[in-house]
């Protein structure tokens, strides 16, 4: 996509200062800047933590988990370390993984290499997005369990700048990767905490004061153990459908629905 000041040029729209003014993005296809892997491996050399396999790669471009289980017969395609692998089946749910070591993949995962025009990390940025996905959900074949066409997969249109604004991209795009594992690991450790303090301020079983109170109630008397059936009045009304409507009122009229 150009900006209004680039029309007719093969380049983004944004562009870091020091590349405005270098060449125009080059026009390959995926086959030019990437081989399409072939080569087998024996099912004696995988291990549940080297087999890639389409049910063990996350959707949403989320990387892997290790096999539960490995393949009795046949033999795997092997990969190496910066591959990228696509699962095949029901290509919509976006399992691109760019492979963190050495092992082997099943017949439904796509393997593919990086040739010298492209580094893995650019070339896994490119087909990690929604254009990519549409394009082989478009050649796709199957109704239930649709499989992308491998032929037209090689021949996806894109564009390639110079190995240095590669770098230049891929950098920046992994600094936000970053920052957004970062905050994720910040928002488990608040969910977890938020489940102990469930635990500490909420009665257990044979309690009667909870395990953490706050500094005002700390000597206030112990919780009352009640029916829930003194707390709520449950009311059934007839929706516009006729299908019943479940009502829940507290008895202390703080809460209606």
């Amino acid at each position: 996509m150009s900006s209004k000041t680039n029309v007719g040029r093969n380049v983004p729209m944004r562009r870091f200062p020091e590349f405005r003014g270098a060449s125009e993005w080059r026009e390959n296809t995926l086959k030019d800047v990437a081989n399409f892997i072939k080569n087998k491996m024996p099912l004696s050399e995988l291990t549940l933590e080297t087999y890639v396999s389409t049910e063990n790669l996350l959707a949403e471009y989320c990387g892997f988990s290790i096999a539960s289980k490995l393949p009795q017969l046949g033999a795997v395609t092997r990969f190496k370390q910066q591959d990228i692998l696509i699962s095949n089946i029901r290509p919509y749910l976006k399992k691109i993984w760019l492979a963190s070591f050495d092992g082997g993949a099943s017949n439904d995962v796509v393997v593919i290499r990086t040739k010298d025009n492209a580094s893995s990390e650019f070339l896994a940025l490119l087909l990690m997005n929604e254009e990519f996905i549409s394009y082989v959900m478009k050649g796709a074949k199957g109704v239930k369990m649709p499989r992308g066409d491998i032929s037209l997969m090689r021949k996806y249109p894109l564009s390639v700048p110079s190995q240095e604004e590669q770098q230049k991209i891929v950098a920046c795009l992994s600094s936000i990767d970053d920052l957004i594992a970062a905050e994720t690991q910040k928002l488990d450790a608040l969910r977890t905490h938020k489940k102990w303090l469930m635990q500490q301020l909420f009665l257990a079983e044979g309690e009667t004061v909870p395990k953490l109170r706050f500094p005002e109630f700390r000597n206030a008397p112990a919780w009352q153990v009640k029916k829930s059936s003194s707390l709520f009045i449950n009311r059934v009304e007839e929706g516009d459908a006729g299908l019943p409507i479940y009502s829940v009122t507290m008895n202390d009229g703080m809460i209606r629905r």
